[in-house]
């Protein structure tokens, strides 16, 4: 029991760190989009929330299918809580062109 009590703050700092605790806008710029929200920046995101469980993906160092692949398993499990325009915006950002 005490080994379950010492690993559980340890995994919940993780899910948190990679966004599974997040309100889901994403990482946000100071810029401001025409609704008056704060704009979507791919780049800040890329740093925010790749890099807070891995190292950021590299721009243009993956194809698009690629990153369609991987980044559709980020979605499915939870593990960054991005709008559905915001993956898109990421795949842009982050392909191969």
């Amino acid at each position: 029991m005490k080994l379950v009590s010492a690993i559980f703050p340890v995994l919940l700092t993780a899910v948190v760190a990679c966004g599974g605790g997040g309100g889901g806008a994403g990482a946000m710029t100071t810029a401001t989009a025409s609704s008056g929200a704060p704009a979507f920046d791919p780049a800040a995101t890329n740093q925010a929330k790749c890099g807070a469980c891995h190292a950021p993906f590299d721009p243009g160092g993956h194809t698009k299918a690629e990153l369609e692949r991987v980044l559709k398993v980020h979605q499915n499990e939870k593990r960054v809580v991005l709008q559905q325009g915001e993956w898109q915006q990421m795949i842009d950002y982050l392909a191969t062109k």
